[in-house]
């Protein structure tokens, strides 16, 4: 199976502000520095893990994602000082919101303690609400799971976690492992990637599959179905859903998930609809070809499923040729594919571009980059940009002062509102203190 992991690596307010834990407990921490004061020079980049004084987490936090219309932030830390009495010394799955400043422990036990296993690979849904991630703890849940890893969800407003790999028959399923998890944006459906050989009725292949779960009628249906109902021939993954839970878009190395064979092993992007049962492969050549290079991957969809974007090393994508690792948006209704790691001058640039989000509404993308896409940028140095796709326009993430910083990209999130979230080694904050480790930031970038 290609290898889909990547480097994972303020709230500010002037008054008393509260850390809200899941489960209704709330507990007083000190306040923090004022917006645009010596601690935060930069008033409109927030260090969204710190601790309840201010100051950096004292471990790595990473693979931030932002709700598409609330201001709530999901990331995974290994510090143990982001909330009171978080002591199993394990990576953890925290909710931040970016306006008041309150943080919660996402992955606890029922009575609220914390989890004796690790946790990642967070989401949120639209509104707040709901929380899905993965986890090996076996105690989040009332009767304990296996230990392996399984996806979950938390309801905040009951305070309840659950779990999303049931088998067929509504138990959990000892077999299964659970790797990428994802939330619709209204909450009512998650897709993720597992292995597992009793999540669905079917025969399925004996490897990764992409599922969906309807937390409302708790059935999973199997995503990465091979052409004609059969299992998929290879391993699937990355998955990305729209708002209501309908389209499903991943990547895969499976030959035969539409009519026309792929005789090539290596991943392409797909979308699923749920409603007709159809897959159709996104990444092709003008011409309806396959592509050459390595393949593509990781795509994020959009609120109506129409449009995704993805990374890609295929050279033949668009009528002019590219090269390297770049960034595309492909628009379902016309079939059109774009390039959105280019320059500002519009040419592409020499480098790599990776993790590529869209915005709920499709005008926003952000993505990583090592090229030197805008002036006073340097090649081979992280970047986190952000395109309009309306306009056209490019823009550098953070600060013209902060170009001088190295390291900057990873995990790039941007929301509806152009927004981008994002996490970084640099200290970009008089607060960050916890050098080399991986801080989740928040950028508030006007609406152009």
């Amino acid at each position: 199976m290609t290898s889909r992991a990547r480097p994972r690596s303020s709230a500010i307010v002037s008054h008393l502000v509260v850390t809200t834990l899941a489960v209704g407990c709330l507990v007083a921490v000190p306040a923090r520095a004022e917006v645009g004061s010596e601690q935060n020079p930069n008033p409109k980049l927030r260090l969204v893990s710190q601790s309840p004084d201010g100051a950096s987490g004292d471990g790595a936090s990473v693979n931030p994602r932002v709700s598409s219309r609330s201001p709530y932030v999901v990331f995974e830390s290994a510090a143990a000082d982001l909330v009171p009495d978080d002591d199993n010394g394990l990576t953890d799955v925290f909710l931040h919101h970016y306006q008041n400043g309150t943080t919660a422990l996402i992955s606890h036990a029922p009575d609220g303690g914390p989890a004796n296993g690790w946790s990642r690979q967070a989401d949120v849904s639209d509104d707040g609400r709901f929380v899905v991630f993965i986890s090996n703890a076996t105690n989040l849940v009332e009767g304990g799971t296996s230990g392996n890893a399984h996806a979950f969800v938390l309801d905040r407003v009951t305070g309840v976690i659950d779990v999303v790999t049931r088998s067929v028959d509504g138990d959990l399923s000892p077999d299964t492992n659970g790797y990428e998890v994802r939330i619709s944006g209204d909450g009512t459906h998650v897709a993720f990637s597992a292995r597992g050989k009793n999540l669905v009725a079917e025969e399925i292949f004996r490897g990764v599959n992409v599922y969906v779960r309807d937390l409302e009628t708790s059935t999973t249906t199997l995503v990465s179905e091979g052409w004609g109902g059969g299992p998929a021939d290879w391993h699937s993954g990355s998955p990305s859903i729209n708002e209501d839970g309908r389209f499903v878009a991943f990547d895969s190395d499976a030959t035969n998930l539409t009519e026309v064979t792929d005789p090539t092993l290596r991943p392409d992007v797909f979308l699923r609809d749920l409603q007709t049962g159809i897959t159709q492969v996104v990444t092709r050549t003008p011409g309806g070809a396959e592509p050459d290079g390595d393949g593509s991957s990781n795509p994020d969809i959009t609120a109506d499923g129409q449009q995704l974007v993805f990374r890609s090393t295929s050279s033949d994508l668009l009528a002019e040729p590219t090269s390297g690792v770049d960034v595309m948006m492909h628009d379902v209704s016309t079939g059109e594919t774009t390039l959105i790691s280019r320059r500002a001058d519009g040419k592409e640039p020499k480098g790599t571009a990776e993790e590529p989000s869209i915005s709920a509404d499709g005008r926003y993308v952000s993505f990583t980059s090592g090229a030197a896409l805008l002036p006073g940028t340097v090649s081979k140095q992280d970047y986190v940009y952000r395109f309009e796709t309306s306009t056209a326009r490019l823009r550098f993430v953070m600060a013209p002062d902060d170009l001088a910083h190295k390291r900057l990209a990873g995990d790039s999130q941007v929301n509806r509102e152009g927004s981008v979230l994002f996490s970084s080694k640099a200290n970009l904050v008089v607060g960050d203190t916890n050098g080399e480790d991986y801080d989740v930031y928040f950028r508030r970038i006007r609406i152009t």
